[in-house]
């Protein structure tokens, strides 16, 4: 049956009786109303004079809503947290909106409207890439190696042919100290040889 009465400017509304108390814009004069909890008017009547008089005086001032094109509000703008019981909203959305609703939305209408906006998909973080080391044993082969163990004896002259057999025997750790002639001063092996570092990268150290 709903809950009949009219907008403060005499335009006649009808809504669901759980809308009672609740907020209202009316969609011809966007006029603000409290929703009464009973009836006011009878089933069946008209607008109030009042109604044809504003309607006629905007229309002279050529502020009637009808009369022009309003732009419609997109919900990714509404912060439903500000929303209040003041509903200060734009009647070009209203009007959208009310059909199916006696001509009013409220508060809790535009909340349950929002609510149907698609949430954005999370995207997944980028893998940090880990850079590769330049090739140490670019060159000629008969460059020479020396290779410095934690223990501190000093393994040398040998060529890079040893140099990648110690390395797959792991007879070379991160923390060896190796130098090959052109070096200015010895390096440690993590920071050289690539299977090393990326043991190093992996576990952090």
């Amino acid at each position: 049956m709903g809950i009949r009465f009219y907008c403060p400017n005499g335009h006649k509304l009808n809504v669901k009786e759980f809308q009672a108390g609740q907020r209202g814009i009316c969609p011809k004069c966007h006029a603000r109303f409290d929703i009464p909890f009973a009836s006011t008017r009878e089933a069946g009547s008209k607008d109030l004079p009042i109604a044809k008089e504003w309607e006629k005086k905007a229309k002279a001032e050529g502020l009637f809503p009808f009369d022009k094109k309003e732009t419609k509000p997109s919900l990714d703008n509404i912060n439903l947290n500000a929303l209040s019981n003041d509903v200060d909203l734009v009647p070009g959305f209203l009007e959208a909106n009310a059909a199916g609703h006696s001509g009013i939305i409220t508060t809790e209408a535009m909340v349950k409207a929002a609510s149907h906006d698609p949430q954005p998909v999370p995207q997944p973080m980028p893998q940090p890439v880990v850079p590769r080391l330049p090739d140490p044993f670019e060159g000629p082969a008969d460059i020479v190696w020396y290779v410095r163990p934690a223990s501190g004896e000093q393994l040398g002259p040998v060529d890079r042919d040893i140099i990648k057999r110690w390395l797959a025997e792991n007879r070379i750790a991160q923390d060896t100290l190796v130098w090959r002639e052109g070096w200015a001063d010895w390096k440690n092996a993590g920071d050289v040889f690539e299977q090393l570092a990326s043991q190093k990268n992996l576990f952090g150290f």
